[in-house]
């Protein structure tokens, strides 16, 4: 098998210079500022490091590291990435640095043909700063966007963080961005492969040493994959970048031309005898599939309407019988609240649900009893990533344009069929998103599809905001 190890991304590289200098001692150095030439105290900087020694035998010598960091950072400044560096692209940079009390934020921005892939990049530049200032007094952060080319309509940008706060610490990380041009939208990594497992076989050799989750970075050109590896090793950057030929992933690779995003959209409170059906005239007419999460109450007499449900392919979940919050529930209430809905809709049906929704979302005094009764019961607690305040709002244009700023491919959109402006705002948003590519499954499709087990017992919101979760150990 051919290998391709191409080097760790450049500036996260420079985290390196700081290893073996003692940047505690010594008095504060001003230096030349990177950008205007006005002097600038490095300690503003590097919160408790001035980029001395205090080895006892040298009397305030510079550490060397530090001043080919500075030295580093001042080419990089001066001479910045130009319009057309990467040539199939036809990209232009923007860098942009600025002093906020006790940070320094150098950013450089890749300027794209789309301005709504500029806008997600700044996005998240923007989210990994806030994260930053939250996380610590003083420090400083870089970033610098790397890119590539597929196909003449698919862009990858990689923004490289490297970050030294008083508190975190030395630190670098990885924002990926594939994104079509063409439909205007992100194309998730993990969505590009039939099959996780034999991509991650294919790959096990080429990567040995690392342990692939299935969950890794991918950016793309028309010859290879670019598979990007957090490695923890400060010597390599914090990232390791492996190439393999598209040929070797012949039968598991999909294209991103015909790679679609997905997400779901729920229905709480219903059904309403008029509106719903409304509703499923709307969702009949655009062939697409919802979930509703049904109150026991309302079941009986709006059989016709759940049977109309199952009937027409949308999924039928619970959302209690009476509404009432679990939060200061006994055990045994919450227990009837469940069973007697799922009673209701199975007697129409002839199926359980195996989603359950507790009302408003609010279970967390009583988390560990609700998780085991749903555990007991064989259902999934259901949740959502997407909030629009439609129950709040009763504004059809907000309701569409809240939806329309959260979307993302995994989604877990949450609405409610009791209100005329939800509904409108529901379906303007859904004509909108499916221009742009996007296609409407149950939730319990949604997830089939992901790399996130649905058991019973399990509390999810979205697929990749669940991804998110447990990559990071938590996950429920």
């Amino acid at each position: 098998m051919k290998k391709i190890f191409v080097a760790a991304v450049f500036l996260a590289g420079l985290m390196l210079v700081f290893a073996g200098c003692n940047r505690n001692g010594g008095g504060a150095a001003v230096l030349p500022d990177w950008q205007t030439g006005n002097a600038h105290n490095v300690l503003d900087i590097f919160h408790g490091g001035d980029g001395y020694t205090s080895n006892e035998d040298e009397e305030d010598a510079p550490c060397p590291e530090f001043t080919r960091f500075l030295d580093e950072a001042s080419l990089l400044r001066a001479n910045p990435p130009v319009a057309g560096v990467s040539s199939a692209n036809g990209l232009a940079f923007e860098s942009n640095r600025t002093e906020q009390s006790n940070f320094v934020i150098d950013v450089m921005h890749a300027i794209t043909e789309s301005p709504a892939l500029n806008q997600l990049s700044t996005e998240k530049i923007d989210a990994f700063v806030r994260d930053f200032k939250l996380q610590n007094q003083s420090g400083s952060i870089y970033a610098r966007p790397q890119t590539f080319a597929y196909n003449g309509h698919v862009l990858g940008v990689v923004i490289n963080f490297v970050s030294y706060g008083d508190m975190a610490g030395f630190e670098t990380s990885q924002s990926v961005t594939n994104f079509d041009l063409s439909q205007n939208i992100e194309i998730p990594s993990q969505s590009l492969f039939t099959n996780n497992a034999d991509f991650r076989s294919v790959f096990a050799e080429l990567a040995e040493g690392y342990e692939l989750t299935g969950n890794e970075n991918f950016t793309f050109d028309d010859e290879n994959i670019y598979l990007h590896i957090r490695n923890n090793d400060v010597e390599l950057g914090g990232y390791t970048i492996f190439a393999m030929s598209l040929s070797h992933f012949d039968g598991m690779w999909q294209s991103p031309s015909v790679v679609r995003p997905r997400m779901a959209i729920t229905f709480d409170d219903g059904p309403h005898y008029r509106l719903t059906a409304n509703l499923l005239d709307a969702l009949a007419t655009r062939n697409i599939k919802g979930t509703f999460f049904v109150l026991g109450a309302n079941v009986a007499d709006n059989a016709d309407l759940i049977m109309r449900m199952y009937n027409e392919g949308h999924e039928i979940g619970n959302h209690s019988f009476a509404h009432p919050s679990f939060t200061n529930l006994p055990r045994e209430r919450i227990m009837n609240e469940i069973t007697a809905t799922n009673d209701a809709i199975y007697a129409i049906t002839g199926e359980t649900p195996t989603l359950l929704r507790p009302p408003f979302g609010n279970f967390e005094s009583r988390e560990r009893t609700t998780i085991n009764i749903a555990t007991e019961l064989g259902m999934t607690i259901q949740l959502w990533s997407i909030d629009p305040r439609d129950w709040e709002i009763r504004n059809a244009t907000t309701v569409r344009d809240n939806i329309l700023a959260l979307a993302k491919d995994g989604s877990v959109i949450l609405l409610h069929d009791i209100h005329e402006t939800s509904i409108q705002g529901a379906i303007m948003a859904i004509d909108i998103l499916m221009a742009r590519g996007y296609d409407f499954v149950t939730v319990s499709e949604l997830y089939r599809t992901s790399e996130i087990d649905h058991i019973p017992g399990s509390v999810h919101r979205g697929v990749y905001w669940d991804i998110s979760r447990r990559d990071r150990g938590i996950f429920d």
